[in-house]
Order: C-alpha cells, then sequence, then structure tokens
C-alpha cells in the first residue's frame, strides 16, 4: 500500500492543477469578456460620433435652406415694395392727368 502521506500529496497536486486550470480558464473567459465589451463599446462610440457628424450635416445643410429660403423672401419682399411704388406713382399720374378709371356699377354688370 501506498504512504497515505503521499496519497495525500498526489491529490493536493492534482488540485492544484485543477485549481490552476480554473483559474487560467476563468482568466480566459474574462479577458475576452472584456474585449468584447471594448469592441462593443467602440462600435458604440463609432456609431455615435456617426450619428452626430450625420445630425451635424443635416444641422449645416437645415441652416442653410433657410437662409436660403429667407433670402429669397427677402428679395420678393422687396419686389413686392417697388411694384407698389409704381403702381402708387401711376396712380398719381393717373389723377394727376385727370384721367380716372372707369367704373360699373354693380347693377349694370348684372344686366351684361
Amino acid at each position: 500500500m501506498m504512504d497515505p502521506a503521499i496519497v495525500v500529496a498526489v491529490i493536493g497536486v492534482l488540485g492544484s492543477i485543477a485549481s490552476v486550470g480554473y483559474t487560467a480558464r476563468s482568466a480566459r473567459r474574462a479577458t475576452r469578456l472584456q474585449e468584447e465589451q471594448r469592441a462593443e463599446q467602440a462600435a458604440r462610440d463609432s456609431r455615435l460620433k456617426a450619428e452626430d457628424a450625420a445630425y451635424g450635416r443635416a444641422s449645416s445643410y437645415d441652416i442653410g435652406v433657410q437662409e436660403r429660403q429667407q433670402r429669397e423672401i427677402n428679395r420678393l419682399n422687396r419686389q413686392v415694395e417697388l411694384l407698389q411704388r409704381q403702381v402708387a406713382m401711376l396712380m398719381r399720374q393717373v389723377v394727376g392727368a385727370g384721367l380716372v378709371p372707369v367704373t360699373i356699377p354693380e347693377s349694370d354688370e348684372k344686366e351684361v
């Protein structure tokens, strides 16, 4: 028979080897999990950066569109004001020349 001390030592060595193997396996899993988490975080950061860039481009485009629309509105306002001044000037000329626009009373329009 074997000496009990040798049996206990062999069991202890086998337990230690199993413990080292389990610890190494757990460490590999933890390392792999950390790498996956880092990759996921990098993907999230990249996606957020891309979304921010897209939002910035859309915002710039929207601001540009609004500025162009406002310029067009201002141009049309100036054109309307110019036309109003021309109409007022023509009306003054017509009144000054003694020409009065011919108006048809509503009662005459119904008979026509």
